[in-house]
């Protein structure tokens, strides 16, 4: 992998795996909240130590999740990449594409890629173990994939792009990397 394909990588993994603190303070607070009101249901005494202990699981809850959510995503990220250079040798640049949910970014089902200059777009079935993909559609810049315009993020790290994907307005983002970028711009005219 060169440079750029790593930088990539590296950024998009550090973004997608970011934990949100407000949700993971918003969960620990509700299932708290939760197993305190059954405690008092089933006619346990509440003091210290039971709410203490309720806090604790949904501490262990939220952060076991979190593990497991972060180790998908990654694994993911490679199985994608994986298929992808699998299916088309020629690969020489693949981008990863997320979306926002919530407060959190998630891996989308599909990805860019560069073959030479010539950008694509790879929208990819995950087969029923979730993390393997099992087949996918390309479809070159043109007619059924346009890139229309993007935003940056207010804090520098994403760009969003609205995009036509098949006459639906389709919106995804990317790492904001400056070659990336760059490339991307070049390649979203290119038509023939």
């Amino acid at each position: 992998m060169d440079e750029l394909q790593q930088r990539i990588f590296h950024k998009t993994e550090k973004i997608i795996n970011a934990i949100s603190f407000v949700t993971l303070i918003t969960s620990i607070v509700a299932i708290s909240g939760t197993l305190v009101f059954v405690f008092f249901l089933l006619d346990y005494q509440l003091n210290i130590i039971v709410i203490g202990f309720a806090v604790f699981l949904a501490l262990l809850y939220s952060f076991i999740k979190e593990m497991i959510r972060i180790r998908g995503t990654k694994k993911n990220l490679r199985n994608f990449y994986d298929y992808l250079a699998n299916k088309k040798v020629y690969i020489t640049c693949y981008v990863p594409i997320f979306s926002k949910a919530g407060t959190k970014m998630i891996l989308k089902a599909a990805a860019l890629f560069f073959v030479d200059d010539k950008l694509f777009f790879e929208a990819i079935k995950i087969g029923r173990s979730k993390r393997m993909p099992t087949e996918s559609i390309t479809l070159k810049i043109g007619k059924d994939f346009i890139i229309q315009d993007y935003v940056e993020d207010s804090r520098q790290e994403i760009v969003t792009y609205n995009a036509i994907l098949m006459d639906t307005e389709y919106q995804f983002s990317v790492i904001n990397d400056k070659e990336l970028i760059k490339m991307l711009e070049t390649s979203k005219g290119d038509t023939k």
